[in-house]
């Protein structure tokens, strides 16, 4: 069973999930976190992962960064065209040209 709660301006803020584990039943917990835009820009995760995302001027988002409690971190960084499209997205360490392309029809 899952529970969700929503702000004023529709954006889910938070789900919690019953989870049935070897310690019995236990409820995992996602916040989610918004800028003045309701652009998403935290979600918190108490058991695992954890997400921050950036973005630039337009809008768009330009980088999202997981890290774990042991302090693991990957980012996933992205471009857009001129349309604001997605067009490339690229892992740290990773060169743009190794990326993942993303094309569009006319």
């Amino acid at each position: 069973m899952s529970q969700y709660e929503y702000d004023a301006a529709g954006n889910r803020t938070e789900i919690s999930r019953l989870i049935k584990d070897e310690e019995g039943e236990n409820y995992e917990k996602e916040e989610y976190r918004y800028d003045p835009l309701n652009q998403l820009v935290e979600v918190k995760n108490r058991n695992e992962k954890n997400r921050k995302y950036f973005y630039d001027s337009l809008g768009n988002r330009v980088r999202m960064e997981e890290w774990t409690k042991e302090g693991t971190t990957d980012a996933v960084n992205y471009q857009y065209d001129d349309l604001n499209r997605l067009i490339k997205s690229y892992e740290d360490g990773e060169s743009p040209s190794e990326g993942k392309n993303f094309e569009y029809d006319s």
